[in-house]
């Protein structure tokens, strides 16, 4: 999902300076567009925060619970 709003972003990103020039998007239409695109790089941004912020915290606790008796690992 995320990766699918990131290709959304770079798609809509790469293709409104070309919108403009064709006359499809109006300046109003731009100041949208862009307003949406900054919206939507907020919430990946959160998104991958997030993500790693989860990863960081399992890898954490999986180290914390890890204990070799004897010098041998059997991981």
């Amino acid at each position: 999902m995320v990766a699918f709003l990131a290709a959304l972003a770079c798609a809509g990103c790469c293709a409104l300076p070309l919108l403009v020039p064709l006359g499809l998007l109006t300046g109003a239409g731009v100041a949208a567009a862009t307003t949406g695109l900054l919206v939507i790089s907020a919430v990946l941004f959160v998104l991958a925060g997030s993500l790693w912020f989860l990863n960081h915290r399992r890898t954490r606790r999986r180290q914390a619970g890890h204990a070799c008796s004897g010098g041998r690992c059997s991981c």
